[in-house]
């Protein structure tokens, strides 16, 4: 039985940036490569704030992954119909 890969925690502690400037980045980078992000805040409009940023990022890969087939698919059509 194979045993499941460790997992991985990474920290970044802001000291200089705020985290309204940093978030956006941050949150798109982890998102494009699957990971699961937690965000601590004691502030309950920041935590709301990082939600929302989240699922603009999430629906903003969607549209582009959405595209991206789109382009896909018709790049496949094109090259079919030159071959025929």
């Amino acid at each position: 039985m194979s045993k499941a890969p460790k997992p991985e925690w990474w920290f970044y502690h802001l000291q200089h940036t705020t985290l309204e400037r940093a978030v956006g980045p941050l949150l798109e980078k982890c998102l494009e490569r699957d990971w699961r992000v937690l965000a601590v805040s004691p502030e309950a409009s920041r935590r709301a704030a990082l939600d929302e940023a989240r699922a603009r990022l999430r629906g903003a890969k969607a549209r582009r992954a959405r595209v991206a087939r789109r382009l896909q698919l018709a790049r496949q059509a094109s090259r079919q119909s030159g071959n025929n």
